[in-house]
């Protein structure tokens, strides 16, 4: 019988079940964790570089268990630094989640806090516009609004696409309008040809152009009963803009 020898290589010999240097700085906290609960379990360190059968780990009900309790203590976790605390593959992981946890990502979006004096105001205002409906029943018809909505009224679903052109020219405008006058305007937001954001001093000067198109449209009674409106925009709040509304 031939016999067998070690092999060589350019660092020195290496023996059965001995790594590389190389091989050992690949090495992550996922597989070194994997080891040591490897020999904890078995005494000893054979087959445990074992080659996958190409099927998924076997996750026995107390692993599942304890993903479901890392789950419900720590929700906003990443599922990566999750898999490791838990000595699973990402893969893994996100497997068990999905398909055995029935869990779903979700998507944290920003809303406005009511608080109670919100509440309260919206009641007030609520209370304020019966009254005003009680006094004059056509009275929206004397409100001008500021902004409106990209919206669809309807009993199912539209099949309407709103399409916008990415990364193309941007302009900012203001238009009024009015249930029984229609639309006044646009006012562009430009300065020597170029779009320019809004701020305060900008919004003045346009509103002044909308109130000096507003006293030629309506009629003195009308230009008395008639009613501004606008939404919580910083521009719109400012004391500067507040003031001159109000002058």
């Amino acid at each position: 019988m031939k016999p067998i020898h070690p092999q060589k290589s350019a660092v020195g010999s290496t023996h059965e079940g001995h790594k590389s240097k190389s091989e050992c700085a690949a090495l992550t906290n996922l597989k070194v964790n994997r080891i040591v609960q490897h020999f904890e379990k078995e005494k000893t360190l054979d087959h445990v570089h074992k080659g996958r059968s190409g099927r998924g780990p076997i996750i026995t009900p107390e692993k599942r268990e304890q993903i479901r309790e890392s789950v419900v203590s720590s929700p906003m976790k990443s599922y990566r630094i999750r898999a490791q605390e838990l000595a699973l593959s990402p893969t893994t992981l996100l497997r068990v989640m999905r398909k055995d946890l029935k869990l779903f990502q979700f998507r944290i979006s920003t809303h406005h806090v009511l608080q109670q004096q919100d509440k309260e105001k919206r009641i007030e205002m609520c209370d304020w516009l019966n009254e005003k409906l009680e006094q004059t029943p056509n009275w929206l018809n004397h409100i001008w609004f500021s902004n409106h909505n990209n919206v669809f009224w309807g009993e199912e679903k539209p099949e309407e696409i709103s399409k916008k052109r990415l990364k193309g020219p941007k302009v900012t405008a203001f238009v009024a309008f009015n249930a029984k006058h229609g639309l006044l305007g646009p006012y562009w937001f430009e300065e020597n040809g170029r779009t320019v954001t809004i701020n305060s001093e900008r919004y003045i000067a346009i509103v002044d152009q909308f109130h000096g198109d507003l006293t030629q449209k309506l009629t003195q009674g009308q230009l008395r009963l008639a009613w501004f409106m606008q939404d919580g925009a910083r521009p719109h709040t400012a004391h500067a803009s507040l003031d001159h509304l109000n002058h």
